[in-house]
């Protein structure tokens, strides 16, 4: 068949080098196919490169010890690419239980634990002292809190999917394998194979059994942010990213340089449009609307209410601020945390001065 000259020339097209070609290695390395019979062997499977990075692949052989259950030999490729260095990775911010408030099994404990913290920090209502050590108080006295009533967020421990006795076959089946070729060892490994399939396919609807339950269990309980966890990983559904690139008449652009031409040109447009002229003399007659008409100079504070009522909204699962403080810990904790957020809020109005880190004063006065 043409298959070798289709493959050489979506090579040339899109500038790619084939890694099996630059390497001397002996036949039995090269070839990556071998017939059921086992009489039989060829190389059909490649890896290619870009020409830009051709010097950078080592070397490229094929690996007939590996047990993949299929007529084909794995192909293993070295390559050396020089990257930038990487920057330290920041150390893992330790996060309270939040789930115990999110179910409210300890909520009311952390309440009451909240309220007796403050309770016992009479000097945070002194008036000279700075908003920043204010919001610092009221924010270790949250993270304390917290950890001793919720305690440390465990990392979630993935279940196994397959099962002892499927790892035991995939083992024997694995030693099988490394076994010389003959007619005895190839009906060995096709029974084995056989029973793999069969355990593997039991252990997948045990699986499946196991994340529908816990699906029902989680519709049962009203939480649909676990259901729909639960459909995804059951459908197995992800985004698919495209590459593709098309001109203003919808035909598809291969060559790089050309699609970044349309991606200049596309942004152009998008950022820079063709000016118009606007007749400003039209808004004269317009009646004026006032972005915060319920606003004057003369509004106090928010009340402990209002503050209480904000805080209610704040919803579940968003991300924390630049202070670690969750929506969580400052919603189940009202009780005891609105009394000292009225008095650093009066601050804030009396002041006309926030605190460097306002991530949790910005919802809430808002």
């Amino acid at each position: 068949n043409d298959n070798g000259k289709r493959m050489l020339d979506f090579c040339a097209m899109h500038q790619l080098t084939i890694g099996g070609t630059l390497f001397e290695h002996k036949d039995i390395h090269k070839t990556t196919w071998r017939s059921p019979n086992g009489q039989t062997v060829t190389q059909i499977d490649h890896i290619c490169i870009s020409k830009r990075w051709s010097h950078s692949l080592l070397d490229v052989r094929s690996m007939r010890g590996a047990d993949i259950n299929t007529t084909h030999y794995l192909v293993r490729g070295y390559v050396s690419v020089k990257l930038k260095c990487p920057e330290k990775r920041k150390k893992s911010v330790r996060m309270p239980a939040l789930e115990y408030l999110r179910d409210r099994t300890k909520s009311n404990e952390y309440s009451n634990k909240i309220a007796e913290k403050f309770n016992d920090c009479q000097d945070l209502h002194s008036e000279n002292r700075p908003l920043e050590e204010k919001w610092k108080q009221i924010k270790e006295a949250i993270c304390d809190v917290s950890f001793d009533v919720l305690g440390e967020r465990s990392r979630k421990q993935k279940a196994e999917h397959l099962s002892k006795e499927t790892k035991e076959l995939l083992k024997e089946r694995g030693e099988i394998k490394k076994l010389p070729s003959t007619d005895d060892n190839r009906s060995k490994y096709s029974r084995i194979n056989g029973l793999v399939r069969q355990s593997c396919k039991k252990d997948d609807n045990s699986w499946a059994a196991r994340v529908a339950g816990e699906l029902e269990e989680a519709a049962k309980q009203g939480q649909q942010r676990d259901v729909w966890q639960r459909i995804r990983t059951l459908t197995n559904k992800r985004t698919k990213s495209t590459q593709a690139v098309r001109d203003k008449a919808g035909n598809l652009i291969s060559d790089p340089e050309a699609q970044s031409h349309r991606w200049a040109e596309y942004f152009e447009e998008l950022l820079a449009p063709a000016e118009e002229v606007v007749d400003f003399s039209l808004l004269e007659s317009e009646e004026k609307v006032f972005s915060f008409d319920y606003l004057s100079d003369d509004d106090e504070p928010p009340s402990m209410l209002e503050i209480e009522e904000a805080l209610k909204k704040l919803k579940n699962y968003k991300s924390n601020g630049l202070d670690e403080i969750s929506n969580e810990q400052l919603k189940y904790g009202a009780p005891g945390i609105v009394p000292w957020l009225r008095d650093l809020f009066d601050s804030v109005w009396k002041k006309e001065k926030s605190t460097d880190c306002d991530s949790a004063l910005i919802p809430l006065l808002s």
